[in-house]
């Protein structure tokens, strides 16, 4: 699961409505689940947010499958 705003411009005034924060997460029935949030240091520069969005998510998933375990990062 992915939620974030990659921008250019803002969602809102909260910290987590800003170009270039993601919140990731990894559910499993077996293995439960495990999340991230982050903030980019891309701006508003909505191809390259999206590029490190997906990346993350892909660390994320490598990190989950690897770890088998439920925690949060």
């Amino acid at each position: 699961m992915q939620s974030g705003t990659a921008g250019p411009t803002a969602s809102g005034k909260t910290p987590n409505r800003q170009p270039g924060y993601v919140a990731l997460a990894v559910v499993s029935e077996k293995n439960g689940a495990m999340s991230k949030d982050l903030m980019t240091s891309c701006g508003n520069d909505r191809h390259a947010n999206m590029v490190a969005f997906a990346v993350e998510a892909l660390k994320l998933v490598k990190e989950f499958i690897l770890s088998k375990g439920s925690s949060k990062v």
